[in-house]
């Protein structure tokens, strides 16, 4: 039984006829056709444990889940669509048979994910290759699937895997799609060669990698100098030199170099630098070998100043770090520097 509703018109008593969408109907065909195929070539490459868990075949795309332990490697995803398009190109006959299922069995049919069989079943086999129990619209050989490319394999369920891919005209739109991309990053990079893509993207990596070199070194070269004008504001707490500074525009990694620069230039000293980058606040604390043995501890300093800010942070004696969330309480977590150093070279 169909059921249709009018776009026009009203439908009255009397004969109607009914056509099917050839188009629609082959490219199903071929999703349909081309599952078959994939499911034995999975049993071929991964092992007989591979069983069907959930299918849907529409007009433009296949999804197969099957029993898998582990996700594929691309070397096994090549291979089941390299066992497909063999088995499409073999021309092989597609031939459906109501049988009995005890007569079914014998020949081998696999049966589908969560299906209740009569006494007769309908059998779906191509050539030698695949035989299933199968209610659905196939093709009449393996050919006119055309061809088969896998667009993806990921976990859907702890032992379970899913495979989506296309056949047939969806090949030819993902080609299509595939040769857009190669023509935009080809004019992107300034190439009118698309077989010399590959050569020019390692070329413009490798001007990238001396550009980010290049910077690297200028930020380290900034650094020092920022460094070297922040030590005019070193303090003492009886023997031991203090540098408490906020610096903006930097990230993680230069205030560590900031703060490594200026512990190099004292004997008997402690760093505690701060930055807020895009809303990220970080606070380093460095100490010298001398104010370590006189009682400071870097990672005690860091888990104070970082609740302040409503965060958390700790490390070394030596070499400590953390982060926080309120910027406005930046300058009060700093001013507190002084008040534990004090209590930790007088303890």
């Amino acid at each position: 039984m169909h059921e249709s509703e009018p776009v026009s018109g009203v439908i009255a008593p009397g004969k109607a006829e009914l056509k099917v969408c050839t188009k629609n109907r082959m490219a199903i065909s071929r999703n349909h056709s081309a599952t078959h195929l994939l499911h034995k070539a999975l049993k071929e490459i991964l092992g007989t444990h591979v069983a069907q868990a959930g299918s849907m075949v529409s007009n433009t795309h296949l999804r197969f889940d099957f029993s898998h332990f582990e996700a594929m490697t691309t070397e096994q995803i090549k291979e089941a669509e390299k066992k497909v398009n063999d088995a499409i190109l073999a021309c092989m006959p597609i031939v459906v048979k109501e049988l009995p299922i005890d007569e079914a069995k014998k020949l081998g049919a696999t049966a589908q994910f969560g299906e209740k069989y009569g006494d007769v079943v309908r059998v779906v086999s191509m050539g030698d290759y695949s035989v299933e129990f199968c209610g659905g619209t196939h093709l009449k050989n393996t050919s006119e699937c055309g061809l088969f490319k896998i667009t993806s394999e990921t976990g859907v369920a702890a032992g379970v895997r899913r495979i989506e891919a296309v056949t047939g005209e969806g090949v030819l739109n993902l080609i299509n799609t595939y040769e857009g991309i190669l023509a935009d990053t080809a004019q992107n990079l300034k190439t009118n060669r698309i077989m010399e893509l590959a050569q020019k993207a390692e070329s413009v990596m490798g001007e990238y990698r001396e550009l980010e070199k290049k910077i690297s070194e200028l930020g380290e070269k900034m650094a020092a100098m920022r460094t070297k004008s922040m030590l005019a504001g070193i303090k003492h707490i009886g023997d031991t030199a203090l540098l408490t500074a906020h610096v903006d525009g930097v990230d993680v990694n230069e205030l560590k170099t900031m703060a490594d620069t200026a512990k190099a230039q004292m004997t008997n000293g402690v760093v505690v630098l701060s930055t807020n980058t895009d809303g990220k606040i970080t606070f380093v604390a460095m100490a010298t070998p001398d104010a370590v043995k006189s009682g400071v501890h870097c990672g005690n300093i860091i888990k104070e100043i970082t609740a302040i800010c409503g965060g958390r942070g700790g490390g070394k004696p030596d070499m400590a770090q953390g982060g926080g969330t309120d910027a406005m309480k930046i300058d009060d977590a700093l001013a507190k520097v002084d008040e534990i150093v004090t209590a930790q070279t007088n303890a």
